[in-house]
């Protein structure tokens, strides 16, 4: 199979993705401050190459449609769901209705951005059935777009009104992550012939009596927009839709314009005839900045505020609001396991002899839960008798912990959030909907704000060597519930590749390359880690952290490694495998065992 060398280092403003069909070119066009063009933006032109007929094609000559590019990689898992039915739901939705409700045509452009394995490229196309593609091999257009690093990256460019010389393109939506095609049709349908108003306040439309509306960037239709202002009681929120957010009622000097649920605000000052900007850097959902100035601000009448992505409410989240993405797949659309069935070793059919599981034992009974499964739903609530813990896995990662499912005296569900933090799995719970770092261990918004979970002992095994060291133990069954193929790893293309799937929180440190696997364990306040490759397999290594002597024993099959303490033998039960870039996202100060 032909490949293409990987790059070794990755350039700032690339990540690798794939695809087969149009070459992409960026020509010179409009790009504020070097900045990404985000939404409400003026996007420049810029040319395509069919790869199939050669013919070079202009986003100009799409002028009066509704483009939506789709960027994405072959390795990169969302992507394999999210391509596909955007293909389905949109563009073949959009050919059926002849356009979107005001008749304006749409055109789905699939862009790859990954220049090497084309076998693989090629076989993700034809298994996605995407028509239109485009390849972007230096990463040009795409790095026009991306704001966080993070595929697959949607965008949305309303051709219908655009300037005489063609260089002005109106961004309507420009987000990593797939937020579903109801999502995207909302911002499609809204696409109507109009100018934006160069006024706000001069162009406010009079409803009657005191009543305004004010339009805004991409939403012209009234019927599309469902907020009005009131001189005497501000902004009030009268739309339909999943926001669930409610009736709002603010200050006559602010206006509060919400483009979408999964998105802060912007709020419109009056007073100061300037938007307001929600100021992701903090976790104050009062906090806003001043588009001209820069200004920071404080929203103090925001009681009723509640920000809000994938449904849930952070407006006491813990965490920098700007660390937050979603994954891809929604709320659930990654379904935990919560009746596992269980097999015994001469009935396990779906196994081979070096895949990896992650082992549990509680009493005498002990229990596998294979990554080829978890790599599927990526959290098990299970129990052994009384003994209630969750089995989690983040691909993104690499990471499996196991950890009490039992919470302040109560047992807690566990699903999957649809967001990430860091790379890293967000899980929340289904008694409070409070949501979980899995890599932090605690929870990191609503009323669980700041409880820890305690993590537990497991073991990080072969199929092979498992079966022979508990050979009464019990394996998780491949009836789920669910269907999925589980004979097939959806991340095994992303694993081969040499960068993470979105950015990282902290600058990655040079020590080592940003996919190497590591053992990270944290002693007292000193993190370590401890890249596979420069231990010996089978061998005891000794090393002292924080002043404790420990001994580690490396299994390079199994991606593991046994750590236990030098004095006493008891087993450190905090270590997991990882992905240097992401150990290092989590520990910036990590120390590195490097002999």
């Amino acid at each position: 199979m032909n490949s293409c060398k990987k790059p070794e280092t990755r350039p700032l403003s690339k990540i690798a993705v794939c695809c087969l069909g149009l070459l992409i070119w960026a020509l010179p066009g409009i790009q504020l401050n070097g900045q990404p063009f985000s939404e409400g933006s003026i996007s420049g032109n810029f040319s395509l190459k069919d790869r199939r007929t050669g013919a070079t094609v202009s986003l100009s000559d799409f002028e009066g449609q509704i483009i939506v590019l789709d960027f994405f990689a072959y390795w990169c898992a969302p992507c394999a769901f999210s391509s596909p039915d955007i293909e389905q739901k949109i563009q073949r939705f959009y050919e059926n209705q002849d356009g979107n409700t005001n008749g304006v045509p749409v055109q789905v452009l699939s862009v790859n951005i990954e220049n090497g394995n084309p076998d693989k490229t090629d076989a993700f196309i034809s298994t996605t059935e995407l028509d239109l593609v485009v390849d972007d091999p230096e990463a040009a257009v795409w790095n026009l777009y991306n704001q966080v690093n993070g595929i697959p990256l949607f965008v949305i460019i309303n051709g219908v009104d655009n300037s005489p010389s063609h260089e002005q393109w109106e961004v309507m939506h420009n987000a990593p992550s797939y937020p579903g095609a109801d999502f995207l049709k909302d911002i499609i349908n809204s696409a109507a012939a109009a100018e934006p108003p160069a006024d706000p306040i001069e162009e406010a439309a009079d409803l009657g009596g005191d009543w305004r509306w004010i339009p805004w960037f991409g939403s012209f239709n009234i019927e599309k927009l469902p907020w009005i202002f009131h001189e005497s009681h501000g902004w009030m929120y009268l739309g339909e839709g999943n926001l669930n957010t409610g009736q709002f009622i603010f200050d006559a000097t602010l206006g509060w314009i919400w483009f979408d649920q999964r998105r802060y605000p912007n709020l419109f000052s009056f007073d100061r005839n300037s938007w307001l900007r929600y100021d992701t850097s903090t976790a104050d959902p009062r906090i806003f900045q001043d588009s001209v100035t820069d200004q920071t601000i404080e929203f103090l009448n925001s009681s009723s505020f509640d920000p809000s992505i994938e449904g849930f409410n952070l407006r006491n989240v813990t965490i920098p609001p700007n660390g937050l993405i979603s994954g891809g797949p929604p709320k659930d659309g990654i379904p935990s396991i919560s009746n596992p069935k269980f097999l015994s070793i001469n009935q396990v059919n779906y196994m081979e002899s070096r895949d990896i599981l992650i082992s549990v034992t509680s009493g005498d009974e002990t229990r596998g839960y294979p990554f080829r499964i978890l790599n599927w739903h990526e959290i098990v609530n299970d129990h052994i008798g009384d003994d209630y813990f969750a089995v989690t896995y983040c691909p993104l990662c690499g990471t499996a912990i196991v950890f009490d499912a039992r919470v302040n005296g109560i047992v807690r569900n566990f699903g999957v959030s649809g967001m990430l933090f860091q790379n890293n799995v967000l899980m929340y719970d289904r008694g409070t909907e409070s949501l979980w770092s899995q890599f932090m261990l605690q929870s990191v918004s609503n009323t669980m704000q700041k409880t820890r979970l305690k993590w537990r002992l497991s073991e990080q095994m072969t199929w092979k060597d498992w079966k022979q060291k508990y050979p009464d133990g019990k394996l998780l069954s491949t009836n789920t519930g669910f269907s999925r193929r589980y004979d097939i790893d959806p991340y095994a293309a992303y694993f081969d590749s040499p960068l993470p799937l979105f950015r990282t929180k902290n600058p990655v440190r040079k020590d080592l390359p940003e996919k190497e696997w590591v053992w990270g364990i944290t002693v007292g306040d000193v993190a370590k880690a401890y890249p596979l490759a420069r231990l010996v397999n089978g061998q005891s290594t000794r090393d002292t952290v924080n002043g404790v002597a420990l001994n580690l024993v490396l299994n390079a099959q199994a991606r593991s490694v046994t750590v236990t303490v030098a004095a006493t033998g008891e087993p450190l039960n905090n270590g997991v495998g990882s992905f240097w870039f992401s150990w290092q996202d989590f520990f910036p100060e990590t120390l590195v065992y490097l002999p």
